[in-house]
């Protein structure tokens, strides 16, 4: 297969400001696209900045866009044309390397941590809080690769007062937590959550079926944020 693959890339040190550069590539069809950008530097001997790991889809770091939408470098197979640029709603370190330290400090908003209560003392709430198991499953899945962050509409708009939806994912956990005894309402409205819109964007990108959106109906739910309360 004959591509055209154009790539973001900025050397803050170097460039006044980001540019395009474009190269040609015949490869395999079976690539996905972090095989790619290595082909690329082997070529034509230049240096391309990116992240990557477990090359397995596992654990997030190779998040990029592509073709305006976010994936998972490790993941994602190639096409004829590709635009690669870096995440959305994050500053750049260097080509696609994103700042993942300034969204890890707007977790600080959060509270990551569980308050437990004596397991034996009210066997009625813990029946009630054992449904809510699966949907801390769902929030486990959460790698903090940060595609539904790049994403979101709001967080866009707003990065100062809504925390994305990451954020609500890892406060999910908790609140979902069996025994997680804390009432965490007035933390979820710091972190912005009346302002989710419900668009649904981030359950498309999300790699590992989590469904931020469909987590967050149910933490407004939990404390009743859709009916004013």
């Amino acid at each position: 297969m004959e591509g055209k693959i154009q790539v973001y890339q900025y050397n803050p040190i170097i460039d006044n400001k980001p540019y395009y550069q474009e190269y040609r590539l015949n490869f395999d069809p079976k690539y996905r696209v972090v095989d790619i950008l290595i082909e690329i530097i082997k070529k034509y001997k230049i240096d391309i900045s990116f992240e990557t790991s477990c090359q397995a889809g596992v654990c997030g770091l190779c998040a990029i866009m592509l073709n305006q939408n976010p994936v998972l470098m490790c993941k994602e197979p190639v096409s004829e044309y590709m635009l690669i640029e870096p995440l959305r709603n994050f500053s750049v370190v260097k080509d696609l390397i994103i700042n993942r330290k300034l969204y890890q400090n707007e977790l600080k908003r959060c509270s990551l941590f569980l308050v437990e209560k004596s397991r034996g003392g009210n066997q009625l709430l813990d029946t009630k809080r054992r449904a809510y198991t699966e949907k801390m499953k769902l929030a486990s899945r959460c790698t903090r690769c940060f595609c539904c962050v790049a994403i979101c509409p709001i967080f866009s708009k707003y990065p100062d007062y809504f925390a994305g939806p990451t954020a609500f994912v890892l406060e999910a956990y908790y609140i979902f937590h069996p025994y997680d005894h804390l009432n965490r309402r007035l933390i979820i409205d710091k972190m912005g959550i009346a302002l989710c819109i419900e668009c649904g964007k981030c359950i498309d990108v999300c790699h590992f079926n989590v469904n931020p959106m469909k987590l967050i109906k149910e933490i407004k739910n939990i404390y009743k944020l859709d009916e004013g309360g």
